[in-house]
């Protein structure tokens, strides 16, 4: 089973909802979670069903502001049990069918008290089903400072979510790729780096797919790197074919890297 989790700040833009669709077609996931939505989400669940996502829970946006939405494909049997503007929950009886596992599809707050109140909340439904059990998506948080690159000071709720991770035996799955899902985009002393996306897992899922995997991609459209979790284990390897990609020439270094390309360049023949 493929997931795909990713906070695509925004589906409003062509460009964004192009490299979504390019996301999904190049993984195949069996669902989707998107977060951060910013629009109505009528015309995203058409562009789903249109990839065989059939069936959906969205949890609309206030205004511009969040919006999330789980959608799966046939096959992928998925029963809700509390969803919320940070979080969608349920219980998966697919994979396998002889042992149903509780997904947790998030999206965490921003702020110190609202994360407090909602992760021991979220460790509490966790604790009353008391089976296998998959985190995933925008955290909002990171577990230590090496989960962190640029900000020096000090951040007080490490010590909350650690303990709540810790005392569940929570396992913070390593990240294939860059690991700093979250890059503010900045220059100097103001570029922060940050695992703010994660999969998280308790010991009894590990037990069932224990060939899981979970990897980042790059993007050009989000602050995020989305996530990809494969249950069966990473994919086999294979010579992939240089493609330009549209969205490269929005960075600046695009031009830098195009302009010392052509000065390596050198032959005696000029129409070379």
């Amino acid at each position: 089973m493929r997931r795909l989790a990713w906070n695509c700040k925004g589906l409003g833009q062509t460009s964004t909802v192009r490299e979504l669709k390019s996301l999904i077609k190049a993984r195949s996931p069996d669902f989707v979670f998107l977060t951060e939505l910013k629009v109505d989400a009528t015309s995203l669940v058409r562009i789903l069903r249109s990839l065989h996502f059939y069936f959906n829970i969205n949890v609309p946006s206030i205004g511009i502001a969040g919006g999330i939405i789980l959608a799966w494909k046939v096959g992928f049997s998925f029963e809700c049990i509390s969803c919320s503007r940070n979080h969608i929950s349920g219980i998966v009886y697919s994979d396998p069918p002889s042992n149903p596992w509780l997904l947790s599809c998030v999206y965490g707050p921003p702020y110190l008290n609202a994360k407090k109140k909602f992760w021991a909340e979220l460790m509490a439904l966790g604790d009353r089903f008391g089976g296998p059990w998959l985190i995933i998506g925008d955290t909002n948080f990171v577990l230590s400072n090496s989960e962190r690159e640029g900000s020096s000071g000090r951040d007080p709720f490490i010590p909350f979510i650690s303990n709540l991770v810790d005392s569940r035996g929570l396992i913070n799955l390593c990240i294939q790729g860059d690991k700093m899902t979250w890059d503010n985009h900045r220059s100097g002393g103001s570029h922060v780096k940050s695992t703010l996306d994660k999969g998280i897992v308790n010991g009894t899922w590990i037990q069932i797919f224990p060939k899981a995997v979970i990897c980042s991609s790059q993007t050009s459209n989000s602050d995020h790197r989305p996530l990809f979790l494969d249950t069966s284990g990473p994919p086999p390897s294979f010579k992939r074919f240089f493609k330009f990609e549209e969205g490269w020439t929005r960075d600046d270094r695009s031009k830098f890297v195009v302009t010392n390309a052509w000065r390596s360049v050198a032959h005696s023949w000029a129409p070379a």
